[in-house]
């Protein structure tokens, strides 16, 4: 048999092989991949006749691509994203020592352990400083503490405390220069009261010291009671510096101090469901359920502890330097309370 046949034979055989494959195979379902790089041999298309002619000549002249050319390539896996829902923030209160603090201070300890949970925010809530009552020395506060923050300035939200705001306008200047925060409050709050998103929960923070201390005024209300009413969200936190509820031997030294104010605000959050409530200016830790809504009070990251917690006034309370951790996921809710240098102290589901 000379070569000629030999050829015909194989063409033959190869033929009736592809051809029965592509008549008889089940039909499966195909999982979806990335295309073809633009530089990769395309594979004939068994599915029509040309395909098939198309590979019966490539096996007789051999030019068949190898296995590695052959292969669509998979889709590479998209980034881990966070679930919808799933994300944690951070709490620090009242670091206005941290002027005196070495490196080793008490603020640097907690940022230092923050930074290794990976969170996605964090709110400074008040008092960050000792004084504000000139430009020159507020400014230069406020640039060592965005230092001492500094592994984590990037994705913090700071709060107006009284000791902020100790120069009246003068304060207001420096902050509205100093931070860059949301712009969305009130016409005389800008950087002092705003809100945002954030996957499932909506953040809204108020100011507690202006026109006066020891209260939201109505124009903050007004603005609050339309944005809470446009931000339907699964959960709401609402952070301001003095606490509506104080938990302290202090009476009348927070937003306790004008009650009628303060009950107004209370309920405009009753009715728009708003999830907790996060302050600081007492020196310590108290968890309180007042109706619906969690006062949580995160008020000594780096502060003197000049006032002690009144056990009746709080479901838990906690003395000591902290900062807090909550963590959100759907609908549940947890804080963790930890100490300056990390260790667990309590963990609460809300």
């Amino acid at each position: 048999m000379n070569k000629k046949r030999v050829a015909i034979l194989i063409l033959s055989i190869v033929a009736i092989i592809v051809l029965s494959l592509f008549f008889f195979r089940s039909p499966q379902k195909t999982k979806k991949t990335a295309l073809p790089a633009a530089n990769s041999p395309a594979s004939p298309d068994l599915h029509s006749f040309k395909g098939v002619i198309t590979l019966i000549a490539d096996v007789v002249t051999g030019n068949i691509p190898d296995a590695a050319q052959n292969q669509t390539p998979v889709a590479a896996p998209p980034e881990k994203s966070k679930i919808q829902g799933g994300f944690s923030l951070a709490i620090i209160g009242d670091t206005k020592l941290f002027d005196d603090s070495p490196a080793s201070g008490n603020l640097q300890k907690a940022v230092d352990s923050i930074s290794k949970q990976n969170v996605d925010m964090v709110f400074a809530v008040g008092d960050l400083v000792f004084k504000c009552g000139d430009t020159s020395s507020c400014e230069n506060s406020y640039s060592d503490w965005k230092t001492a923050m500094s592994p984590l300035i990037s994705k913090t939200y700071e709060v107006v405390g009284n000791h902020d705001r100790s120069g009246g306008s003068l304060a207001d200047d420096v902050w509205q220069k100093e931070f860059d925060l949301p712009t969305n409050g009130p016409a005389d709050f800008q950087k002092q009261a705003y809100s945002f998103d954030f996957q499932n929960s909506h953040f809204v923070v108020l100011d507690t010291e202006k026109p006066r201390g020891g209260a939201v005024n109505l124009e903050q209300r007004l603005w609050l009671e339309q944005d809470l009413a446009a931000h339907k969200l699964q959960h709401t936190f609402v952070l301001f510096h003095e606490p509506a509820f104080p938990t302290s031997q202090f009476k009348r030294k927070s937003l306790d101090a004008d009650t009628r104010q303060r009950d107004a605000l209370w309920k405009i959050m009753v009715q728009n469901n708003v999830t907790a409530v996060i302050n600081g200016h007492e020196h310590f830790f108290t968890r309180k359920k007042v109706g619906s809504i969690y006062q949580f009070i995160v008020g000594n990251t780096d502060a003197p502890e000049n006032a002690i917690p009144v056990p009746k006034l709080s479901d838990y309370s906690y003395v000591g330097n902290i900062y807090a951790i909550v963590t959100v996921s759907g609908a549940k809710m947890n804080m963790s309370l930890y100490s300056g240098d990390g260790k667990l102290i309590n963990s609460f589901d809300f």
